[in-house]
């Protein structure tokens, strides 16, 4: 009981410390504390909505996951400016023709039965080789390109089991002592699907071949043709990039053609091909659009154009002119080139 009136006067207490502080004059210093704690609240209840409230809109930034990097930009920084989408045209059409060319080789009857089954059918040698020579020209850096490497990772893996099958072939080939035959087949799995378990396989049983007939009368024509196959494949791949718009690239590839398989057919279609880049109009200004642009730079580059065309045969007169370039545009893109050039002689 006694507990009781005691915190029932404590209450009365209180109650009456509330009153007198809601009844004190205007002018007083309780009135003064309770006005200022009024109004100063609000402000600042607002002061920390505002300062809050773009961070609670914002998303929660969360670093990248170590096991999930970012995904790599589809542009390939390698390829001139312009281009991309003349080189996505061409690698789409690339790939759509491989897919076609297997399809119709998966739906080639057997044909001889007593064909050993790990070797192609009759009918798919035409269009396996030809979707393996196809995948072969294309440049490298455009197949490990960021914006085509996985379509021709998908290419790849679909052609490894014909290149497997076109090896059993050749190797088959080899035994009835087609040698040179053989040896082609070899080299195009070799080229087409480097990289590759099945490249690599194909390449050392090429060069097993080579070796075992090293001292025998093939040798020397397995050689040639070799060669020839190489060119062939090299001039393939600077049409192609022509073909893609590449213009400043077909030209450094016909030019390689004829430095690398002289006195070939394909160089000599090469040397035909790189003429039209000094009487060819438009085929000269899409090349100098692929090449830095500034005065200095267009006149130098033509210049380098015409040392180019003379390098054949390392003649003095394309010495010279590169000489020239170096002396007259210090400092550009074609200097650069003409002194890689001479280094290179």
């Amino acid at each position: 009981m006694g507990a009781q009136c005691q915190a029932t006067g404590g209450s009365v207490a209180h109650a009456q410390g509330i009153a007198k502080y809601w009844t004190v004059p205007r002018g007083s210093a309780y009135y003064v504390a309770f006005m200022k704690t009024v109004f100063a609240f609000p402000l600042v209840v607002l002061v920390i909505v505002l300062v809050m409230a773009p961070a609670m809109a914002a998303p929660a930034h969360r670093s990248p996951s170590p096991a999930a990097p970012a995904k790599p930009a589809a542009a390939n920084p390698t390829l001139p400016k312009g281009t991309d989408a003349a080189i996505a045209a061409a690698v789409r059409d690339a790939l759509n023709r491989i897919h076609e060319y297997t399809q119709r080789a998966a739906h080639q009857p057997r044909g001889d039965a007593d064909a050993p089954p790990a070797t192609l059918p009759a009918g798919a040698l035409d269009s396996t080789q030809a979707a393996l020579r196809l995948l072969a020209i294309i440049p490298p850096d455009i197949r490990q390109s960021p914006a085509f490497a996985e379509e021709f990772r998908a290419a790849d893996k679909s052609l490894r089991s014909w290149g497997e099958m076109e090896t059993a072939s050749a190797l088959l080939l080899i035994d009835q002592k087609k040698y040179l035959e053989g040896a082609r087949r070899l080299r195009g799995i070799s080229v087409a699907l480097r990289g590759s378990s099945t490249g690599e396989n194909a390449g050392d049983k090429l060069q097993t071949l080579q070796t075992s007939l090293a001292s025998g009368p093939d040798a020397e024509s397995i050689t040639t043709a070799l060669h020839n196959d190489a060119a062939e494949d090299a001039l393939a791949r600077a049409q192609w990039l022509a073909s893609a718009h590449q213009a400043l690239r077909a030209f450094e590839a016909y030019q390689a053609i004829g430095r690398e398989f002289p006195h070939t057919p394909a160089a000599e279609m090469a040397a035909n091909a790189r003429a039209n880049y000094l009487t060819d109009r438009s085929l000269i200004q899409e090349t100098e659009r692929q090449a830095p642009s500034s005065p200095e730079e267009e006149t130098a580059f033509k210049q380098l154009l015409l040392a180019r065309n003379l390098e054949t045969n390392k003649s003095p007169a394309a010495m010279q002119k590169f000489r020239e370039i170096m002396d007259h545009f210090p400092n550009t893109y074609s200097a650069f080139t003409a002194e890689r050039a001479m280094s290179e002689q």
